[in-house]
């Protein structure tokens, strides 16, 4: 069984459609995630000055007769919307200068971020029906399964 979860940028484009947000500023809106987001961080490593050659910008330092060295260092972060709300300015911006609509879909879609979309199945075997697509966690919007398996034939003899 796989999970797919919605993700900032869906959840901000759903969001904008259900509350009649016109679609430009959806699109702009959704557009100020980043695909890949990354902040400064001190980071602590091991540091052994014969071996060893220092990262640029970090200093060495002694704690407990060990040696280390430290720095501000990019690190990856998850992008979500509390993340890019924290770290992206202009999607910050819209969340507390936006319109009452903009506020409202930013708010919702961070509430919706994470939920599960949809469910994928396996076969188990061959002929076996299972469902690919499922959206049981989302109840209005509930759509029959699709079956996996090869389509039934039925034959049907006659007695002469």
């Amino acid at each position: 069984i796989t999970f797919g979860t919605m993700g900032a940028k869906g959840a901000i484009k759903d969001v904008a459609r259900v509350r009649d947000l016109p679609l430009d500023e959806s699109v702009r809106l959704a557009g100020l995630v980043p695909d890949r987001l990354s902040e400064k961080k001190e980071m602590v490593y091991p540091f052994n000055p014969k071996l060893d050659e220092l990262m640029p910008g970090f200093k060495a330092f002694e704690k407990d007769g060990k040696t280390f060295q430290k720095g501000m260092e990019e690190v990856d972060v998850k992008v979500t919307l509390k993340n890019c709300y924290r770290l992206v300015p202009e999607l910050k911006d819209a969340l507390e200068k936006g319109s009452d609509q903009v506020k409202d879909v930013l708010k919702f879609a961070q509430k919706l971020e994470g939920c599960i979309r949809q469910v994928g199945m396996q076969p188990l075997s061959e002929g076996v029906p299972s469902p690919t697509t499922s959206r049981s966690a989302c109840p209005r919007t509930r759509t029959p399964a699709r079956w996996s398996g090869p389509a039934s034939t039925t034959a049907t003899t006659s007695k002469t």
